[in-house]
């Protein structure tokens, strides 16, 4: 997972040679402001319905994804 100032959302598969290219994304999402604020990123099951959510602090307030 990678976050950027730009407002950039991430979520990569880590390839057997540790190098990632453009076909690893697995998911990318955009909000505005910037997203991972002080490194305030959580991923888990706040719901209790084994779907993990992922929270992530920017600086327009706290942004929730769910687990497709």
């Amino acid at each position: 997972m990678a976050t950027t100032l730009e407002g950039d959302l991430f979520v990569f598969r880590i390839p057997a040679s540790g190098m990632l290219a453009p076909s690893d994304i697995l998911f990318r999402s955009w909000v505005r402001g910037a997203l991972g604020v002080n490194n305030a990123i959580a991923v888990l099951d706040a719901g209790g319905d084994s779907r993990k959510e992922l929270f992530i602090a920017g600086s327009l307030g706290i942004w929730k994804w769910r687990q497709p």
